[in-house]
């Protein structure tokens, strides 16, 4: 089986170009039209480049509006000096310690945790039978 050599037209290129825009080879070396997509590529990425500026665009103006709202509502200060609790306090008996106060009080906090919150609250560890223990 012998293969016969590809010949290619003798053209001139300006010929070339006049006529065939985009041009391939087929099997037998002749110059052919490549098939050309129907919507040119810049257009499609004008559209996915527009579509993403209108994507920004949005999230923008919601993220704007989400932090004019946030400024313009009341201060985080006296919104929770509204709600807060009143301070809870625990009146001293005799024999009462911080770690006695703490296990009755501290729910599921960590003991430890609580009892210096106790001690922080009243200036000290110590107690003194009728004083007001503030707690936590």
């Amino acid at each position: 089986m012998s293969t016969a050599p590809i010949t290619i037209p003798r053209t001139s290129h300006a010929t070339l170009a006049a006529t065939v825009s985009a041009t391939s080879f087929d099997v037998d070396g002749e110059v052919r039209g490549m098939v050309r997509p129907s919507v040119p590529n810049y257009a499609l990425r004008r559209l996915l480049v527009g579509t993403a500026a209108v994507v920004a665009l949005a999230f923008g103006l919601v993220g704007a509006a989400g932090i004019s709202a946030g400024i313009s509502g009341s201060t985080a200060s006296a919104a929770s000096a509204s709600n807060a609790p009143a301070p809870s306090v625990h009146v001293a008996q005799p024999g009462d310690t911080m770690w006695s106060i703490a296990n009755t009080y501290r729910g599921d906090v960590d003991r430890d945790r609580y009892i210096n919150a106790l001690i922080r609250a009243n200036g000290g560890p110590g107690v003194q039978a009728g004083a007001a223990v503030l707690l936590p």
